[in-house]
């Protein structure tokens, strides 16, 4: 029997734990030692559920012919079938518990790099920061970079990025700051060039004369347009449409382009929009609005080039310092660790790590996958490199995920990234579709949601043929 390879979408309620365990005690029952297997997902909770759920299967089949028989079916291991093998298999497993490997990409991140701490550049004797502890090494780098840069630079730096106003929490901003732009800066495409210097679009001509007066000139050719007449009085304006031209007005005098070119009027045109208040966009409003985007690109795109050049610079000094902090006190959090074992290695020294890592885990499971960050696929995929670059039947590759749970984005979360993978690798692609979970009614609601075009390959859920009885189950212990 080989080794699966495959990239399973999994629906919420489809049986996606299910599906993974039983990959695991395929594995185990061809042989393969646990400690040789990775299974990972997204939380400690949900790693003690697999564990408990291959441990439940086994003893289940251990103890009855029927159980055996349906494990056998299911990891197509036939001996399995026989309650004595599912037995022994349940014995071996529960004396190698202790070399399980279990649980999230964080932890086994952390084991790697407690074996390999000199290969990735870790201090002697490093811990992983506790939030005290992460508060300080921010305090210490913001502290440091302060010291660091010249008073001039450090007052231009900020006021480009809009922090040298007054403020009673200005070291606490500073380390938030720390925090988001480290975030940021580490999350950045190393393919990639230019990251701090945004393209803004080149404003359709040139700002010859002070932006004010082009700024009136537009007031004046706005006032000077006749108002929309009221349906239900000809003869007067429209109250809306009044309302609206006077916010315009009063917000192109004051260059509040967010105001001009995000609200009213001006939101429609830019949305390419031909109505406003139940009436036609006239060419001429059209035509203003159109020139104040132009007058606000002009003044200030030039302006958030510099914030955003600024901004880089910061976070080069920023990322720089952070990491000297960190090895002088010896502490990383976790995130820190993924990056390190996914960042650069221009010495090549990390080629021997990955190589020991090859000869320890030979198969890998990975659950829940639509969470998973660049920064930490970029950690695993050598590993994946290795294993799954041929050695086609011999060692495992499974990829689990639902891209319509994904609740991580804000941390980097990925939720194409489980497809772009199973492409690289040629996994098999399989779907689960069916909810052994929800009721009809709550499938038609997800279904509506996530209509056809945001589901791949035009999938949708399936109803489970007992959604009837489990609801009326429910209602009668929840009667409001």
């Amino acid at each position: 029997m080989d080794a699966p390879r495959e990239l399973v979408i999994a629906s919420a309620g489809s049986g996606k734990t299910y599906h993974l365990t039983t990959r695991f005690i395929q594995l185990l029952a061809m042989g393969s030692p646990p400690n040789e297997i990775l299974a990972s997902t997204f939380t400690r909770k949900a790693a003690g559920e697999i564990l408990e759920r291959i441990i439940e299967r086994l003893a289940k089949g251990a103890g009855d012919a029927d159980e055996a028989r349906q494990l056998a079916k299911d990891t197509g291991h036939e001996p399995l079938s026989d309650v004595t093998e599912c037995r022994a298999l349940l014995v071996s497993v529960l004396a190698d518990l202790h070399r399980m490997n279990v649980g999230t990409l964080d932890s086994f991140f952390v084991r790697v790099a407690q074996s390999f701490f000199q290969e990735l550049g870790l201090a002697p004797g490093w811990t992983i920061a506790d939030n005290l502890l992460e508060k300080r090494l921010l305090t210490d780098t913001v502290q440091t970079a302060l010291s660091e840069m010249e008073t001039s630079e450090l007052a231009e730096l900020l006021r480009a990025l809009n922090l040298d106003h007054s403020k009673r929490r200005i070291h606490e901003d500073l380390r938030d700051l720390v925090n988001d732009l480290i975030f940021i800066q580490r999350h950045l495409d190393p393919d990639l060039t230019g990251h701090w210097q945004p393209e803004f679009g080149e404003p359709t001509r040139s700002v010859t004369v002070d932006v004010q007066r082009e700024a009136n000139d537009l007031v004046t050719r706005l006032e000077a347009l006749p108002i929309p007449k009221n349906d239900t009085k000809p003869y007067a304006p429209n109250q809306n449409w009044a309302k609206a031209i006077n916010s315009a007005v009063l917000a192109i005098t004051d260059r509040d382009w967010a105001s001009v070119l995000g609200k009213g009027i001006g939101a429609k045109v830019m949305e390419e929009e031909v109505v406003f208040q139940r009436k036609h966009i006239p060419p001429d409003f059209k035509e203003i609005f159109k020139a104040a985007r132009d007058l606000a690109r002009a003044e200030l795109s030039p302006r958030y080039r510099r914030r955003s050049k600024a901004m880089g610079r910061l976070a080069e000094l920023l990322e720089r310092v952070f990491e000297d902090v960190q090895h002088r006190i010896g502490a990383y959090r976790f995130n820190d660790i993924g990056y390190l074992l996914g960042g650069d290695d221009p010495t090549g020294g990390r080629d021997d790590l990955q190589y020991r890592l090859d000869q320890q885990v030979r198969h890998i499971l990975l659950d829940e996958f639509q969470d998973t960050s660049l920064l930490q696929w970029r950690a695993l995929r050598p590993l994946a490199d290795e294993l799954l670059s041929g050695h086609l039947g011999e060692r495992a590759g499974v990829i689990v995920a639902d891209p319509k749970q994904s609740i991580y984005a804000w941390r980097g979360a990925r939720p194409g990234l489980a497809r772009q993978v199973g492409r690289d690798y040629a996994l098999e692609r399989e779907s689960m579709t069916k909810s052994y979970r929800s009721t009809p009614e709550v499938i038609r609601f997800v279904a509506k949601i996530f209509d056809k075009e945001k589901l791949p390959n035009n999938e949708v859920l399936e109803e489970f043929s007992v959604g009837e009885k489990v609801a009326s189950d429910w209602l009668e212990d929840f009667s409001q």
